[in-house]
């Protein structure tokens, strides 16, 4: 985004001239800001280009106090200063001595940054930071290789500054993206759609050996014209012996210290969403267990073939693999119940779903221990462990079962 002087002539407010916001005597490049203020009537511009500027002053005010930028620049500070010491020794001696020793501290410093660092994607912070520490070390090389080449000793204190600073703006400006995409996910009303993509990608990957259909329906309105209900599975036509069979997600997300739903209010919630998408079964997930009634665990059967869960992106997709292979089993067997042939042995179907809610509940059982007795974090984690293993084995085997096998 580029800013420029506004000289044309005209009453002070907000106006939008192509791909620029006219902000009194400022000029904005900001085509994403002027795709926002288009959604909005004129006589509205004006609050909703402060709240940019707020969102936008929140999330880089988190990215220059953070505290990881804080002790990188820490670090560099150390690592300039040694650097500085180690070439004003090394400086007659040659500049092959003192390009070693560079290159030895250039190494060791990169190592000491991933301390603070995440390396969890390549894409993530610590790749970001090494891309720009590398760039300014190269830089650095090149330049101290030509101090010594001309014999000028005055620049390395220049050179190494330049460094520090090339550093330190980089590392600010990764951080600032960074906290700008966290502000987004978190502290917006963009979030819940950040929350509904990633839920959309687990279950996808979930139902892709059963053959069904996943849809992200909610910013679209349904039979009564409302938008309740998120996503839409549609079961295979093979399972479905050309039925029509739906499962409807209703997603909810709120911010820290929201109260929990209510079981009433969770089905109150599914029975709006199954008969505006049509559905036989559906499923409430959250983001955490605190927005589940207290002491229910991360896993209720509501009835019906409504369940709740929880899933958070990036964590155990366990709970939301259990919740769709049970609503998909009860939208399965309605149809037998209504007199159609559904194609599966049912009890031994029944049998596995038994296995499947004595593990969850056995399961939701220790993982309370797990965290009320410190202790005993170990035997209760194995034995988690060993119950997350079984209700999978137990998936799999209903899996064939469905399948016929």
């Amino acid at each position: 985004m580029a800013i420029h002087q506004n000289n044309s002539a005209g009453a002070s407010g907000v106006r939008i001239v192509a791909d620029r916001i006219h902000f009194n005597n400022i000029v904005l490049d900001a085509p994403t800001a002027v795709r926002i203020l288009q959604g909005f009537p004129p006589d509205e511009w004006h609050g909703v280009v402060i709240q940019m500027l707020e969102h936008g002053a929140h999330a880089l005010e988190s990215a220059y106090t953070n505290a990881t930028l804080q002790l990188v620049a820490q670090q560099l500070e150390g690592t300039v200063t040694q650097m500085q010491q180690v070439m004003l020794t090394t400086f007659t001696q040659g500049w092959e001595t003192t390009a070693t020793a560079l290159q030895k501290m250039l190494t060791e410093h990169q190592k000491a940054l991933n301390a603070y660092l995440d390396a969890n994607s390549k894409t993530g912070l610590q790749a970001q930071m090494a891309e720009v520490f590398n760039h300014a070390g190269q830089t650095l090389f090149q330049r101290v290789a030509q101090a010594f080449a001309e014999g000028d000793e005055s620049a390395l204190g220049r050179y190494l500054t330049k460094f520090k600073q090339e550093v330190q703006t980089g590392f600010a400006a990764v951080a600032a993206q960074q906290a700008v995409k966290h502000h987004r996910e978190t502290a917006t009303t963009l979030s819940g759609l950040v929350y509904e993509e990633a839920t959309l990608v687990a279950l996808t990957e979930i139902t892709r050996c059963c053959g069904d259909v996943v849809e992200h329906c909610g910013a679209t309105f349904g039979e009564l014209r409302k938008r309740n209900g998120d996503i839409l599975v549609t079961v295979s036509e093979d399972m479905a012996r050309g039925n029509d069979l739906r499962i409807v997600y209703e997603l909810k997300r709120r911010s820290d210290g929201g109260a929990p739903f209510s079981v009433a209010t969770m089905r109150r919630e599914l029975r709006a969403a199954k008969e505006n998408r049509g559905g036989h079964a559906a499923v409430f997930l959250v983001e955490t267990a605190e927005l589940l009634p207290a002491g229910s665990g991360t896993f209720i059967e509501l009835g019906g073939g409504d369940y709740a869960t929880v899933y958070t992106p990036d964590g155990s997709t366990l709970g939301l693999s259990v919740a769709h292979r049970l609503a998909r089993l009860y939208a399965i067997t309605s149809v037998a119940a209504n007199g159609d042939e559904a194609g599966v042995d049912i009890e031994a179907a029944q049998r596995a779903v038994a296995e499947i809610r004595q593990g969850m509940s056995r399961l939701a059982q220790i993982r309370s221990q797990h965290n009320a007795a410190i202790g005993a974090i170990n035997r209760a984690g194995t034995a988690a462990q060993e119950l997350v293993d079984l209700v999978l084995e137990w998936l799999r085997r209903l899996d064939d079962i469905l399948d016929g096998e």
